[in-house]
Order: structure tokens, then C-alpha cells, then sequence
């Protein structure tokens, strides 16, 4: 079995140049009231809670699957929807970038069999800046 995981998020990241959009946007809010974005956000993207990514694997290995299967909340979301999200949970100034983003072109192989993600994006982002604010 294979899998192949989309843009993951949950506990934070300590900010760097390898570092995810979701741990960037989060940290600048809570640190300068801003996020100020790389691009336009219009790029598509689709994320996936840590928290769905354990019991998507769990699944699998206990069904001893075999092909390659994607982990991914399947929705695609533009960057600037992800930075409205974290804005509204901390008050923070989008910023946004002036060069276009770009979008995947991978194709999407199929999800684990009785498998749906559980954490809406929304209710996972203001878990990571809830723990981002507490972790200080």
C-alpha cells in the first residue's frame, strides 16, 4: 500500500524556510497582528488535520490494503480562504502577495475505502491557534 498525503496540519511548526502556510499564517498573526501572504492566494489547495492523517493510516494498515490511496479532506480551498479563516480566529491584517500562485496537477488516486476526514478546516485552524496561543 501506498499513500500520499496532502498538505497536513495540526500541532504548530516552529516557523522556517521549510515550514507550511497554515504554522506561517498562524504564527505571523499571533506575532504581528498580520499575514502577509507570498502570493495572491488564489492558488487551490487541500488540507488535511494530523488527527485524520493517524486514523486514515490506522485503516489502512489494519485492512491491509494494496494500491495507492490519497489522505486528503478531497475539498480544495484557495490559499486567501485559508488566511480569511486564521484572520477571523485572530483578528489579524491580511496582506496579500502580488504573484499568482500556482495550482497542483496531480491527479487524485482514490480514498481509503470507509475512510472520511473528520476535522473541518475551519474547527482544525482554531485548534492550531488556540495551541499556538497557549504555547506562547
Amino acid at each position: 500500500m501506498r499513500v500520499r498525503l496532502w498538505n497536513v496540519y495540526g500541532p504548530s511548526e516552529l516557523p522556517s524556510e521549510r515550514s507550511h502556510v497554515i504554522s506561517d499564517f498562524v504564527h505571523q498573526a499571533l506575532t504581528t497582528g498580520e499575514i502577509r501572504m507570498l502570493t495572491s492566494g488564489t492558488e487551490r489547495r487541500q488540507f488535511i488535520h494530523v488527527d485524520d492523517v493517524c486514523r486514515a493510516f490506522h485503516m489502512a494498515l489494519s485492512a491491509r490494503l494494496a494500491g495507492v490511496y490519497d489522505i486528503s479532506s478531497f475539498e480544495w480551498v484557495t490559499v486567501r480562504e485559508v488566511a480569511e479563516l486564521i484572520a477571523g480566529c485572530t483578528g489579524a491584517r491580511i496582506v496579500p502577495g502580488a504573484k499568482p500562485g500556482s495550482n497542483p496537477v496531480t491527479t487524485m488516486q482514490g480514498k481509503i475505502p470507509g475512510w472520511n476526514p473528520q476535522v473541518q478546516l475551519a474547527d482544525g485552524l482554531k485548534r492550531v491557534v488556540d495551541l499556538m496561543r497557549k504555547s506562547g
